[in-house]
């Protein structure tokens, strides 16, 4: 298969980076309040799971016998929802902010758009004028790196219960 463009035929890299940034911020200061409402949710986002991961590991520490392997899994799954509400409250918050700047008009619409873009499903079934193309990009980036903060710290619960039961009884042969 034959490359469409030439070498010679690539837009100089910083026109094409100037143009970009233009066509960003063309509808005034709203793009660069969404960049930062990224980032502001990201940090909020990562402190949260930092936050449930360090208590995790001090309540498993402290509070875990070997032979507790159903309180294990309730901490567990307590665990897992507080991060699933985490990514919920995550979806509300871009919902309001893509109401407020009126990219999407129905609340329900916007929820959906939302969603899809945050789990970067994108089904294409929701198109945003020109001024808001960027819009499904920074959610997007927000989902995929909310979604790696919270995997990481997931695992690291779950590597933490299995380090607890490390010398169990199971591995003697003995079962519960």
């Amino acid at each position: 298969m034959q490359n469409k463009y030439h070498y010679s035929d690539l837009p100089n890299f910083w026109h094409f980076i100037t143009d970009l940034v233009r066509a960003v911020s063309a509808n005034h200061e709203l793009p660069s309040g969404l960049t930062l409402l990224l980032i502001l949710m990201l940090t909020v986002h990562g402190l949260f799971v930092l936050f449930l991961t360090v208590l995790f590991h001090r309540a498993v520490d402290k509070y875990l016998k070997p032979k507790s392997l159903f309180l294990s899994g309730v901490l567990y799954f307590i665990a897992i929802n507080l991060v699933f509400f985490s990514h919920f409250a995550d979806l509300l918050v871009w919902t309001y902010a893509t109401l407020f700047v009126g990219a999407v008009e129905d609340p329900i619409n916007a929820f959906y758009f939302v969603g899809e873009m945050y789990t970067t499903l994108g089904f294409g079934q929701f198109s945003v004028a020109p001024e808001w193309r960027i819009l499904p990009i920074i959610i997007s980036i927000g989902g995929i790196f909310s979604a790696s903060i919270s995997a990481a710290a997931l695992y690291s619960m779950l590597n933490a219960l299995i380090g607890k039961f490390k010398y169990s009884p199971l591995e003697s042969g003995k079962g519960f």
